[in-house]
């Protein structure tokens, strides 16, 4: 009988890159309020360490409470050893872009950015890209993604119903 090889399953469900910012941060949160695995990977120390020690490395209104229930939950990790990427299931790149004097997004920002982790990417991972230019996004994968986990992990349907339920919670 042949043997099939079984993927390894991610420690997380998901790791954000750039993940300490004001993109990153919060959308890392609400994944991990939500009862996801939540890594950030991020290359300034302070921030890492602000979030690690359950502080807002910046003013977000309502931010900081979510933060410290899912860092207290397990839920949510930040790290600036780019190893952590390897760890999720699903990656989101959300590295602000800079543009020039006239503009002009540099669309060398995110590969600039990914070098340093690009030798971390697991196998059978999916990756999406949010910038504030517009950037190639596999969006749809990652998005049916976490909806299945968050929906394991939750109960809840597609459209954010309780399994059982017709009363929707809202769009």
């Amino acid at each position: 009988m042949a043997e099939t090889s079984r993927p390894v399953p991610f420690a997380r469900d998901i790791v954000v890159i750039g993940g300490c910012g004001h993109v990153g941060l919060p959308l890392a949160i609400a994944f991990a309020s939500r009862g996801l695995r939540v890594g950030i990977f991020d290359i300034s120390e302070s921030a890492v360490a602000c979030v690690n020690s359950a502080k807002m490395p910046f003013a977000e209104p309502g931010a900081a409470p979510a933060m410290e229930r899912a860092i207290a939950a397990g839920n949510l990790v930040a790290s600036t050893d780019p190893a952590i990427v390897g760890t999720g299931e699903h990656v989101i790149v959300v590295i602000g872009t800079p543009v020039g004097e006239n503009l002009e997004p540099d669309q060398s920002a995110i590969p600039n950015a990914m070098q340093g982790c690009a030798a971390h990417f697991a196998a059978g991972q999916a990756a999406g890209a949010e910038g504030q230019a517009p950037q190639p996004v596999d969006g749809d994968r990652v998005a049916t993604g976490v909806r299945r986990v968050a929906q394991e992990r939750s109960g809840r349907s597609a459209n954010g119903a309780d399994r059982g339920s017709c009363r929707p919670t809202g769009h």
